[in-house]
């Protein structure tokens, strides 16, 4: 009887025994990039942080100190005649001066962008390790980067660059996964740093 059976369903039902089993349904998750940059989650951006302050004072020092002598060099001036050697000597120092005000701004400038565009690459190449071994390991299929619900008009110059890029406008909360990462970035770099100190 059995048999017969079988033959029955195959016949009314052909590949009814090769249907594929369930699936199991997509798990998916969501990561507020703007959140694993804040220095007040992030250990590391507030040690970044930190580094480009005193980089920053470092140029902002050695500007000082050129627009001081440029000072200096204007007053002395003021007590010469372009009749005596000592004021050309003056004016050229000034001139010399003031070309190099100019190049430590724009140099200082160029240096401290250069420098913060790759530590973000930095920061953004870490938190998408981190994304990855956390998806791995939590079983999701596909984690997307999201934003802030609302958008402020603080910025006007950037609100339709930031509209054309939004890609998610709603997520349930429980799939925000934004606080389990952070927690791990700051995990890996505290690990980080001890390998660094040994």
């Amino acid at each position: 009887m059995n048999t017969v059976l079988t033959l029955l369903l195959s016949l009314m039902a052909p590949g009814l025994q090769d249907a594929p089993k369930e699936a199991k349904p997509l798990k998916i998750g969501v990561v507020n990039l703007k959140h694993c940059f804040d220095k007040d989650r992030y250990e590391r951006i507030a040690a970044l942080d930190t580094e480009l302050q005193v980089l920053a004072a470092e140029y902002a020092k050695g500007i000082k100190k050129t627009q001081e002598k440029i000072n200096t060099l204007r007053m002395k001036l003021e007590g010469l005649t372009p009749e005596l050697k000592s004021y050309w000597d003056n004016a050229n120092e000034l001139k010399q001066a003031e070309a190099e005000l100019e190049f430590k701004r724009k140099y200082g400038k160029q240096q401290y962008l250069g420098r913060l565009v790759g530590l973000q690459v930095d920061v953004y190449n870490e938190i998408c390790r981190v994304v990855e071994l956390y998806a791995k390991e939590k079983g999701f299929d596909l984690i997307l980067r999201v934003e802030e619900p609302r958008l402020d008009d603080d910025d006007l110059r950037s609100i339709s660059q930031r509209i054309s890029s939004r890609v998610i406008l709603y997520h349930a909360g429980t799939i925000d996964v934004t606080d389990h990462i952070v927690d791990l970035l700051n995990q890996e770099y505290l690990k980080q740093k001890a390998k660094e100190k040994k």
